[in-house]
Parts: structure tokens; sequence; C-alpha cells
């Protein structure tokens, strides 16, 4: 996040693919991630959250996912 707020959105785009990456089973970085996305790539980092949230049972986080996949995605 700190990477993201000084302006360095590539930065903080490779260092959460490599949370991604290392952690695959924490939810809150697929939000954190889609959130900084193109909308293309988004998409597939919110669904790929959505997936693991529901294999773990969190289902604030998945509600959390599937909202933010729904502001960017055509009804």
């Amino acid at each position: 996040m700190e990477l993201k707020n000084r302006g360095d959105l590539d930065g903080a785009r490779a260092a959460f693919a490599e949370l991604i990456e290392a952690f695959p089973d924490y939810v809150p970085t697929y939000l954190m991630a889609g959130g900084i996305a193109p909308k293309s790539e988004a998409a597939a980092i919110y669904r790929k959250g959505i997936e693991v949230a529901t294999r773990r049972g969190d289902q604030h986080a998945r509600r959390e996912l599937e909202s933010a996949l729904a502001e960017i995605t055509p009804v």
C-alpha cells in the first residue's frame, strides 16, 4: 500500500503479485490488488479472491470482492 500511496502503481502491482504467490490464501490481498489493477486484470483478481474466500468460508470478504467485481463488470 505504501508503494501505491507514493504513486508507484507498477511497484505496488508487482508487490501484490508477489504476496498472492507467497500467501495465496490471504484473502484481503485480492481486494487490494484488484483495486489498483487495470479493469481487465482486476476482474480476474477479484474472481480468484472470491474463489479463495469461498473455500475458506470467509463470507464477508467474498461479498466485498463480489461487490468490487460488480462495480467493474457490465451488467
